[in-house]
């Protein structure tokens, strides 16, 4: 089971690109929906049939560091209760790095075994464009040097790199740049919600997910810990069906449950919240349309491992229609499948 729970909705940073916009409102978990939250993830876990006995507490944001001290409180509470149980509890987190220091990232090195993640676009000039304080100022020189420090601490820190239309012609270059910083594994994450992507810029990604998979292959044959995403020749198995609030349940700061990670935050989506538990009844309500194929995509060979057919939560915020994917999702999806599937033929 995955809790992704989200200690805050304010953040340090205005990033252009920001799909929770720039306006966030400024919400802190306080103590009593921190310590109601547990309760509730606790009670949600131990009612899963067939679970398989591994619970992920990931924290988001806003910036979740802004929350720190939250943060450490839930992750001892949690592994206090399951101590002495078979059920083996993992943590993870996405950061700006901005507000790293020595203490958190000695904290976040010792006790998160699940994943970390640090925000970083690439270069100094395309990190800048999209990744700003809120008075307007790139981040890469707030970061840049703690990153090697955080690094050498967990040699499986994770790049999360996010490209759009604008940067997505040096992406080969971006993706370079964060593998020279040492990182292993990179994360490249398209913007969906850029409404500038056309048929040239995807031509130019497809180029550019071509330069970086002979990238890939050449780093990998020197260091087998090296993963890039999108280009890592993952052939995509069903996806299955959709599991927001049954394996997966979202926690706002004031303790409403959501479905879906992309829907945090919107009234519409609540379905439930961690006092009363799950409304059984708008959560069948939410996964009516998983269970409609998008007609639109009939005869798509790759429709099982798309997003577009799995997720009708993003399809309803990029198009409006939860049986209508955005094509550029769509497109980007068959571009990255191209590419593996090359992928797989020159090593297999």
């Amino acid at each position: 089971m995955l809790a992704n729970i989200w200690v805050t909705s304010s953040c340090n940073l205005a990033c252009t690109y920001c799909y929770e916009g720039n306006n966030k409102a400024n919400h802190r978990m306080n103590k009593q929906i921190a310590e109601e939250t547990i309760q509730y993830v606790i009670h949600h876990f131990s009612g899963l049939q067939d679970a398989d006995n591994n619970l992920v507490i990931n924290y988001h944001g806003g910036e979740p560091l802004l929350e720190f001290e939250t943060i450490r409180w839930f992750t001892e509470e949690f592994k206090n209760h399951f101590r002495n149980s078979n059920c083996k509890v993992s943590f993870g987190t996405t950061t700006n790095a901005t507000l790293l220091d020595e203490e958190k990232m000695d904290y976040l090195s010792e006790h998160f075994n699940y994943s970390i993640s640090v925000s970083i676009d690439g270069t100094p000039e395309t990190h800048d464009e999209n990744r700003k304080m809120l008075g307007g100022r790139g981040t890469y020189s707030e970061i840049i040097d703690v990153i090697p420090i955080f690094i050498k601490k967990r040699p499986d820190l994770r790049a999360r790199m996010t490209f759009n239309s604008k940067s997505v012609n040096k992406l080969y270059e971006n993706i370079k740049h964060v593998m020279e910083l040492g990182f292993n594994t990179i994360v490249p994450i398209p913007d969906y919600f850029d409404s500038n992507w056309d048929k040239e810029h995807m031509q130019v990604l497809y180029e550019q997910l071509d330069l970086t998979a002979a990238l890939y292959r050449k780093a990998k044959q020197k260091n087998e810990s090296v993963l890039i995403g999108m280009v890592d020749g993952y052939q995509r198995k069903e996806m299955g069906e959709c599991d927001g609030g049954k394996t997966t349940i979202n926690i706002d700061p004031s303790g409403n449950l959501f479905p879906c990670t992309y829907l945090v935050g919107q009234p519409d989506y609540i379905i439930g919240d961690v006092r009363l538990g799950i409304d059984d009844g708008k959560l069948r309500e939410f996964h009516v349309p998983s269970s409609i194929d998008n007609e639109v995509c009939s005869g798509c060979t790759h429709y099982k491992g798309c997003m577009g057919g799995r997720c009708k939560a993003i399809n309803k915020q990029l198009t409006g229609d939860y049986f209508v994917p955005s094509a550029v999702l769509c497109v980007i999806e068959n571009v990255q499948h191209k590419i593996n599937r090359c992928y797989y033929s020159t090593v297999n």
